[in-house]
């Protein structure tokens, strides 16, 4: 698994808090990608979740035939987003090497993270779980005193610049929590790399009857 990026956004307006990009091809501005993540959960609410639950999306590779389709998962159900020229699992757009969103939420924010698709879902819902619980401890306080400043329909490229600026410090308090998760990812690899060495042993023996 591998890291993308990670954004953090006020979760009524949703306004960028905090941007950090490890791996990432597209020119998407870090306010178009939070505002992408507030419709997501703005549209769990239209089907009918009146907390606006969102946990996951999956971001299907689209061939040339085909157009990009999003998955996302609530907590009771599996809404399919956009659409594609053919019906897909979620295994064959894992296999084609798709990007997954996790979400995770406090009383006022919203922290997204995009990452390269796992198998482990409870490795990636950890990491989640530690970095929103690390936001809310350091920084939840500051948004509610930035209120006002979010609900301004007319804030210019220094406004959104200055709110950023107030939370660029989560860009080193997650770098511990990244080396944790690759930690735990080389830690699997190895076991998974053990494993295969036993099972090919195994293949190789020749029994005598």
């Amino acid at each position: 698994m591998v890291l993308l990026r990670i954004d953090v956004l006020e979760s009524k307006n949703g306004v960028c808090l905090f941007e950090k990009v490890w791996k990432w091809s597209g020119v998407s501005s870090s306010q178009g990608i939070c505002s992408l993540v507030l419709t997501f959960f703005q549209i769990s609410r239209d089907v009918g979740d009146k907390n606006g639950s969102v946990s996951e999306v999956l971001f299907e590779v689209p061939s040339t035939r085909e157009k990009a389709t999003a998955v996302y998962n609530q907590s009771t159900a599996r809404r399919y987003i956009g659409a594609s020229s053919k019906s897909k699992t979620k295994k064959e757009a894992k296999d084609q090497g798709s990007i997954k969103l996790k979400c995770g939420r406090g009383e006022n924010f919203i922290i997204a993270i995009f990452h390269e698709s796992f198998d482990d879902k409870s490795v990636v819902t950890d990491f989640v779980q530690k970095a929103t619980a690390l936001f809310k401890e350091n920084h939840a306080k500051k948004i509610s005193a930035m209120k006002k400043l979010f609900e301004e329909e007319d804030r210019s490229e220094e406004d959104n610049a200055a709110i950023q600026k107030e939370f660029m410090s989560f860009a080193e308090e997650i770098e511990p929590l990244r080396d944790e998760l690759d930690e735990i990812l080389e830690e699997k690899q190895d076991m998974t790399g053990d494993n295969a060495s036993i099972l090919e042993s195994d293949v190789g023996e020749t029994k005598t009857p």
